[in-house]
């Protein structure tokens, strides 16, 4: 995955250089690991090739090789460089350490040149000028300034190395300001938001060009790996996963996000390793024979691999990311069509797709991003805003004089909209609040009451957890899923001049929603 982490110093980012970027993770003697420089920015500075600490330095420290300022602003608390990491999966870090196979390092550089080119095309700076001095206005600059440092392997874990292929991407906070001539900070907050794209991007092109050298790639639970590589034998050599797994377990962490952050102030000290070579003999010792054959032989793997056309991905991107929303990022739902059309699309394919043929497709820009959405869903929604607006004030109030009793737990608050709900006349009302905030205990004091007066309350959630698991146990009796309420005539019979709840409504399906 695409792991970014900022730098809020010159002198951070001067010992991040020195202890991590030109150092594996473990130590050895003369081993040190060479940067090279690369966007448009470094060669408007002059700077390109390997990257010498001198060079690194004075950028760091925001001055040009020839000592000149290299941003307008000097302040000491400012982000001063973002490390971009990208990942490859287990089995190519095996592949290529193990058999040796170096055109995977060709296949690797060329998709992160690819994947920083994208990076480079989308860079924006803020403009504080005239009537944008106070505001958020951006600009895209389109050139950046960044050195990259090919990694091997992982950090230790109880005095253990694997091998852990990764590519760190230090991009410094500056890019040129075409219109102002002057060089100005990143606005880093929308590549942030575009990594998942930018993780997709690289993989696709990794994954393709493995491909055109005669590998085989398989779309696994979490994304892809070489086909042929056995789970066992990934697993032999996955114990930072492991570690960074458990300690999740342990902290009740889920996302992928806080375990990347996670990752980091979880790593054990680099150790000593006495020489390459005997790093490598220790790797294939960990393996059986009919393992390294298998490694050996991955290009004559015979097992025929299906892979999605750009058409066919593209149709499972809107469908998944436009399930249970009206509209998204054009660039999430690329990103969604390229992980599943993970080594045979490109960035190019997704994009024709995306602008040919497809009639019901609408792209407006909102908030200086492409946004996209369908004639369908828009149709649904029309429809949706319809019923809402004329079901206004045409339903009989079911206690418009409600007022909480003495003994009543509700706060001020949880009792005025108990009273609005029970008084409303509308057929459609939204209820919302923050967690903790009593939203289920006013719920229940309005499905009571309800009772009380004849009325009944299906109660309904997207999940059978949410429905028959927490609904229930806070006492609403029959709840059940959306799911099996619109496939079961029966209930909805009973539910015919009744009320219905619909807890958790934002993670409902637009169709179900629509029936």
């Amino acid at each position: 995955m695409l792991i970014m982490q900022q730098k809020h110093s010159a002198q951070d980012t001067i010992d991040y250089f020195h202890d991590s970027l030109t150092q594996d993770e473990y130590y050895s003697e003369g081993h040190t690991v060479a940067g090279e420089w690369g966007g448009k920015l470094a060669a408007r500075l002059g700077l390109s090739g390997n990257v010498q600490a001198a060079d690194f330095e004075s950028i760091a420290r925001n001055r040009q090789p020839d000592g000149q300022k290299l941003t307008v602003r000097d302040g000491h608390n400012r982000i001063t460089s973002v490390d971009f990491n990208f990942n490859v999966p287990k089995s190519i870090s095996l592949a290529r350490l193990i058999t040796g196979d170096r055109s995977i390092d060709t296949c690797m550089e060329q998709a992160l040149e690819k994947t920083m080119e994208l990076v480079e095309y989308h860079t924006q700076t803020r403009v504080r000028k005239g009537q944008h001095a106070n505001s958020e206005t951006t600009r895209t600059t389109g050139n950046l300034l960044w050195s990259k440092f090919l990694h091997k392997t992982s950090r230790p874990v109880e005095g253990v190395v694997d091998p852990n292929l990764h590519y760190q991407c230090i991009v410094i906070n500056s890019t040129n300001d075409p219109i102002e001539n002057q060089t100005k900070a990143v606005n880093f907050r929308n590549l942030k938001s575009n990594a998942p794209y930018y993780q997709a991007t690289f993989h696709n092109h990794l994954a393709t060009a493995l491909r055109e050298q005669g590998y085989h790639i398989e779309k696994t639970e979490k994304f892809y790996d070489l086909a042929g590589v056995d789970r066992e034998t990934i697993e032999k050599f996955s114990n930072r996963s492991k570690q960074i797994e458990q300690a999740a377990r342990e902290k009740g962490i889920t996302s992928a996000v806080a375990k990347a952050k996670l990752g980091a102030i979880t790593r054990e000290k680099k150790i000593d390793v006495p020489n390459w070579q005997r790093l490598l003999d220790e790797w294939k010792d960990r393996l059986t024979p009919a393992e390294l054959q298998q490694l050996a032989n991955l290009k004559d793997d015979t097992n025929k691999q299906e892979y999605l056309s750009a058409d066919e991905a593209l149709t499972y991107a809107l469908e998944h990311r436009l399930e249970r929303r009206s509209t998204d990022r054009l660039l999430m739902i690329q990103a969604e069509a390229l992980k599943a059309g993970i080594g045979n699309i490109s960035t190019d394919s997704v994009n024709e797709e995306t602008l040919r043929g497809r009639a019901n497709l609408i792209i407006k820009e909102m908030d200086n991003e492409l946004h996209l959405t369908t004639r369908e869903i828009r149709e649904r929604e029309q429809e949706a805003m319809h019923n809402v607006k004329s079901g206004i004030r045409t339903q009989t109030p079911v206690a418009p004089n409600w007022q909480p009793d003495k003994s009543s737990e509700l706060s001020e608050e949880q009792a005025a909209a108990v009273s609005t709900l029970l008084a409303s006349r509308d057929f459609v009302n939204t209820f919302t609040g923050v967690a903790g905030g009593g939203k289920t205990r006013s719920l229940k004091t309005v499905y009571d009451e309800c009772l009380k007066r004849g009325k009944k309350m299906i109660a309904l959630a997207p999940t059978a957890g949410a429905s028959r698991g927490v609904l229930r146990a806070d006492g609403f009796e029959g709840a059940t899923t959306l799911a099996a309420f619109l496939h079961n005539v029966k209930l909805q019979q009973q539910a015919k001049n009744q009320i219905i709840l619909l807890d958790e409504a934002g993670l409902c399906g637009i169709e179900d929603m629509h029936r």
